[in-house]
């Protein structure tokens, strides 16, 4: 896990903060060892509350010590004469020209099973405003009713749900389980209706690809894949890089 942190600095230019949880991982173990990673992904999920509560306590920390410096140059500057709208407008600008940053979270395969769960209590900390962009990449959650716990992610900008018909490890994922197991939201065109999602297919540029986020699917820089995940990870906004097909309320890759 730390190594593909490691990679996935170097290949996107950003820092990297990795939540990881026990698993086995199936491949062989198969249904066994599959239903005992969904019980270790829910049975963790107070842990990555308390993860998304500590950033965002130390993020909302950071903001105000911020905020008081730009404050007190504001009222130098402007005196007490200046419009509400003036001051709060040049605070604004102040504030993004003193914190170039931004936070983005991708979530991946079990991964948004275990996000899902954390979301399902009011009380969350996952309901936190905390990242701008929010990437389900590849995710091993039930397609079904995906709505309803999508459409509470808070984010800044977008939440991105990306999607591979041919992703090998989702289809092995409905193989273990047979009909217990519903269509999983990485590898299924239908039913694509949370409000706030932005679908995006990666079906015809990253083949079998479980994690097209790595490997070869981004191993050239010109990519349309490599340039999708290197602007959301970086909170830029990729529409450009897209075009909609609205009888599935999906995007592609140009």
């Amino acid at each position: 896990m730390l190594e593909r942190a490691a990679r996935l600095e170097a290949l996107y230019n950003v820092e990297v903060l990795v939540f990881s949880w026990p698993a086995n991982g199936g491949g062989v173990w198969g249904t066994a060892s599959y239903l005992s990673d969904k019980r270790d992904a829910r049975a963790s999920t107070g842990a990555l509350d308390r993860c998304l509560g500590r950033m965002a306590a130390l993020f909302r920390e950071q903001v105000e010590k911020v905020k008081i410096e730009i404050v007190k140059k504001v009222d130098k500057q402007l005196g007490s004469n200046a419009s509400t709208e003036k001051r709060n407008a040049l605070i604004m600008r102040l504030q993004e020209d003193k914190c170039p940053i931004s936070i983005n979270m991708m979530t991946h395969s079990m991964g948004n099973y275990l996000y899902q769960y954390t979301l399902y209590p009011e009380s969350s900390n996952a309901h936190e405003l905390l990242f701008d962009n929010v990437i389900l990449a590849a995710a091993d959650a039930n397609n079904k009713d995906h709505k309803q716990w999508v459409d509470k992610i808070p984010c800044r900008k977008s939440v991105y749900i990306t999607i591979n018909e041919d992703d090998s490890a989702l289809k092995l994922s409905r193989a273990k389980l047979g009909e217990q197991q519903l269509p999983r939201l990485g590898h299924h065109l239908h039913n694509l209706d949370a409000k706030q999602a932005i679908y995006v297919d990666f079906t015809e540029v990253v083949g079998s690809s479980h994690a097209y986020f790595e490997g070869d699917a981004v191993s050239n820089s010109n990519s349309s894949a490599f340039r999708f995940f290197n602007r959301v990870f970086n909170g830029e906004s990729v529409y450009d890089e897209l075009s909609f097909n609205a009888g599935i309320n999906c995007y592609r890759l140009k």
